[in-house]
């Protein structure tokens, strides 16, 4: 739920703020892959969990898986200033395919002019397929003793 007024909030920002026209396809198609993302990304969560000793060690755990893959993903870089070997590694994460299938909804022409970026998503769904596997079999709500 979080995520889709995340979007939501974005998008009012861009169309009130920036004067962006947005239409209702790409509100539509944003919302799908949103909710795709925060599922999958939950499902790591889950996953990663396992790995986590204790508590105190959950935020250092958590920057350090995330933090790296943001930065090779062209989230707060632009892409033209990454090697494309680095975003071809990118494109095997989720988070790239996440931001690919999220800007193709809003801006098809990024995507051969269709709003709905399916091999993007289908790497998303991958991912949180493997982190849901992942996390039925490591996950459990008593600690660890170490």
């Amino acid at each position: 739920m979080s995520a889709l007024v995340i979007v939501a909030v974005l998008v009012a920002i861009g169309a009130l703020g920036f004067g962006v026209s947005v239409s209702a396809a790409a509100i539509g198609v944003a919302a799908v892959v949103a909710i795709i993302g925060a599922a999958a990304f939950c499902c790591l969560a889950y996953a990663l969990s396992g790995l986590v000793g204790n508590a105190e060690a959950a935020g250092p755990v958590v920057q350090l898986s995330t933090l790296p893959v943001y930065f090779i993903s062209g989230i707060y870089i632009p892409d033209n200033d990454l090697p494309h070997w680095l975003l071809d590694v990118a494109s095997v994460l989720p988070v790239r395919p996440l931001a690919v299938a999220l800007q193709a909804a809003f801006v098809p022409a990024t995507n051969g002019g269709q709003r709905f970026a399916v091999v993007p998503v289908l790497v998303v769904l991958a991912w949180g397929a493997a982190g849901m596997i992942i996390a039925v079999r490591r996950f459990s709500w008593v600690p660890r003793r170490d």
